[in-house]
């Protein structure tokens, strides 16, 4: 019998120069937090998505979407904010990363903090294809407003076809469930939820802002 041999240094130079990446993601997609100073105050810029797209029609959202081949989380986030909100390259300030999330749909979704450099909103010529209208919130606001918390049952729920007869227990499988919190900001007429409140929230807790 041939003996298979594994070669350790190769498999440690190999572990030494690569990024770990989580298992099992399907889609990848990246936006930005973008803050605009308007009216003497720091404020979060907001879409309306456009209810002509198939997607999430009317909802509130924040600039970006799919990271297309041999492109990166930090360069989708910049492309889409310019298609999205028609901006030039040097009117868009980033600023860093923040927290990503890995949804229970195998989707992960990257998030980048910038600065948009427009002293007006009516500066901002947005796709009107994709974006139904623009808004802003002072920071401000969130700080002083949590948001409303409520749970979405996560289940396991296999297929017709999944091989019970594999897994101890069969069809008596105990399997895991679990709880996925859901975030609610309303403002004005606007209500600003699901993974866009969640960033929000998460961006709060780093209390940027000066004492």
């Amino acid at each position: 019998m041939r003996c298979f041999k594994l070669d350790i240094e190769k498999i440690r130079s190999r572990l030494q120069n690569r990024s770990p990446e989580p298992l099992g993601i399907k889609e990848s997609y990246s936006v930005l937090l973008p803050l605009v100073h308007l009216e003497g105050e720091w404020q979060i810029l907001f879409q309306v998505r456009s209810k002509k797209i198939s997607t999430q029609p009317g909802e509130v959202s924040l600039p970006g979407g799919g990271i297309e081949p041999g492109e990166n989380a930090r360069g989708a986030a910049l492309r889409e904010t310019r298609e999205e909100l028609g901006l030039k390259r040097d009117k868009i300030d980033m600023l860093g990363e923040l927290d990503y999330l890995i949804t229970p749909y195998n989707l992960i979704i990257y998030a980048f903090l910038g600065r948009i450099r427009v002293r007006s909103l009516s500066e901002l010529d947005y796709n009107t294809a994709e974006v139904g209208d623009i808004f802003a919130v002072p920071v401000e606001y969130f700080r002083d407003n949590p948001p409303e918390e409520y749970q979405i049952r996560v289940e396991s729920e296999p297929t017709g076809d999944f091989p019970y007869e594999l897994i101890p227990g069969g069809k008596d499988y105990d399997w895991r469930q679990g709880n996925y919190s859901v975030y609610f900001y309303s403002y004005e007429e606007f209500v600003i939820w699901g993974f866009t409140a969640r960033l929000i929230r998460a961006f709060l807790k780093l209390k940027y802002w000066k004492q």
